[in-house]
């Protein structure tokens, strides 16, 4: 035997194995006897058994017992979870004698570590760089690339729901926003921690029939269990009166009340420049064009941001029925949804403007983001 070939996953509790054998923690007491049954020579004896007097390990290779104390670290710190002091009082040895082995090992490749993320179709280490990058609190990376653009909406939202329902608490306030993507992972979260939902964003008429804010909102509030807080209005008026008008409705006044406890919130990301968003679909093109004037890049619960990350003040401000970015910015959770090329520019002009701390992307909008 040439070299002890251990295989570990601290996290995962994997298996550690000596050329193919597990070696479990009665058998690490076997020492030398264990190698001698497998006929391999140990330090300053022959392969036939005779000692040579000062005979040390075959040259290039390692002393069988130093291999075997190897195993015995490694099993104990990334498989049994034991830190480096309590392998040393183990071992006779020093803390820092049980971290040169392991790096040792490391280094010559007779430590192996697998990681292993079944079932999630995610790139972890995408996702750990966008986090540092963005300073972000939670980042999941979808490891598909050049999708069709429903299929891709489709797989984000499903891992959005997965992410979701891990995240929410009982007796969370969660605020819902819509989009297509959410109604995509509307259909795919299973039963949720019991917390109230509201819908934070009003609707739009006549765009993309099929998604509609309401429904989204309902649909999540019913695998929640708790009570709903529905905004029966529309994203926006035709001019400031009829705002003021809607938002002396009492149903409408209540859940625009929520809006300052919400703990957590749900959204998506619109782009203006190239246009992928229904709220640029929506609103009438005199109107957009002098939004696209003011390079307006991405919008956010009815919020239009600039390319910097800035906040847009517009002339619709006083037509919009929709969370204010104070409120969203105030909210200790906000998870974006929202990945496609075409969406890149502007989910970056998104992070730039502190809106969300929480994202569910794509590979390829992730390593933009890395270089943006």
């Amino acid at each position: 035997m040439s070299g002890a070939r251990i295989i570990a996953a601290r996290a995962g509790r994997g298996q550690v194995a000596v050329e193919g054998e597990e070696l479990t923690p009665d058998r690490a007491s076997m020492g030398s006897a264990l190698l001698e049954q497998r006929n391999i020579p140990s330090a300053g004896r022959s392969a036939g058994g005779y000692r040579r007097p000062g005979m040390g390990a075959p040259a290039g290779h390692a002393a069988p017992l130093e291999l075997l104390r190897m195993a015995i670290v490694a099993r104990r710190y990334f498989v049994d979870g034991r830190n480096k002091s309590e392998i040393a009082d183990e071992l006779g040895i020093s803390r820092f004698k049980v971290a040169r082995i392991i790096d040792a090992g490391l280094a010559q490749g007779q430590i192996k570590v697998s990681i292993s993320i079944p079932s999630l179709p995610i790139d972890p280490f995408l996702s750990e760089r966008l986090q540092e990058v963005w300073s972000l609190k939670h980042v999941l990376v979808l490891a598909a690339r050049d999708l069709p653009p429903d299929v891709l909406r489709s797989e984000l939202g499903a891992l959005g729901a997965i992410l979701l329902a891990e995240l929410l608490a009982p007796d969370d306030a969660l605020g819902v926003s819509w989009g297509r993507t959410l109604d995509y992972l509307a259909d795919a979260l299973p039963v949720i921690a019991r917390c109230e939902v509201v819908q934070i964003v009003g609707g739009i008429q006549s765009v993309a029939l099929a998604v509609n804010s309401l429904d989204v909102a309902r649909r999540i509030g019913l695998r929640a269990g708790g009570r709903m807080y529905l905004l029966h209005a529309p994203l926006l008026s035709q001019n400031a009166h009829v705002l003021e008008g809607l938002l002396r409705d009492p149903d409408v006044a209540e859940t625009i009340g929520q809006f300052r406890r919400l703990t957590k919130a749900i959204v998506a990301i619109g782009s203006w420049n190239p246009p992928d968003s229904l709220m640029y679909k929506a609103i009438p093109s005199r109107d957009r064009h002098r939004l696209l004037d003011r390079r307006i890049k991405a919008d956010i619960c009815g919020t239009l941001v600039l390319e910097d990350g800035t906040i847009a003040a517009t002339h619709l401000d006083r037509r919009i029925m929709a969370i204010s970015a104070d409120e969203l910015r105030a909210v200790p959770d906000v998870i974006a949804v929202a990945g496609g090329q075409d969406k890149a520019d502007a989910i970056a002009a998104v992070l730039r403007s502190g809106l969300v701390n929480t994202l569910v992307t794509d590979a390829t909008v992730a390593e933009r983001l890395l270089h943006a």
